[in-house]
């Protein structure tokens, strides 16, 4: 299921399931660029391991790895989302990239760059931030 999950946030740049859930993809997803950031043949074998998919697998090196490489570690973030799963209630989060978010006025107002995102969850601000 996480090898799964992590192919789809790869793919996708952003997924949405439940928090414990997120919270356990985490430490994969961070392996997986991490291997990323190195770039060689081993790394790329390695990650292969756990991506499900070719193309994938070549986002993540031409794409991922480039854009993290001055960043030590918390590649992904993970965001409760305002309303719950229907069906049983479970408290759902979204889950991307740090480069997806802008953050403005320190942690008060979550701008999202990718379109129609907004779908997804409420914009959420405080302090009178606009």
């Amino acid at each position: 299921m996480l090898r799964n999950m992590v192919t789809s946030l790869i793919k996708h740049e952003r997924i949405v399931t439940t928090v414990p859930k997120a919270k356990e993809l985490r430490t994969l997803a961070d392996k997986v660029i991490g291997y990323a950031k190195k770039g060689n043949m081993a790394s790329q074998q390695r990650a292969m391991r756990i991506i499900r998919e070719k193309p994938a697998c070549t986002k993540l090196f031409d794409v991922l790895g480039p854009r993290y490489i001055d960043r030590d570690g918390g590649y992904t973030r993970v965001m409760k989302l305002s309303q719950t799963r229907k069906g049983d209630n479970a408290v759902s989060s979204i889950y991307f990239d740090v480069f997806v978010v802008v953050v403005c006025c320190g942690i008060a107002l979550y701008c999202f760059l990718i379109l129609n995102s907004t779908s997804y969850f409420k914009l959420s601000t405080a302090n009178g931030c606009y």
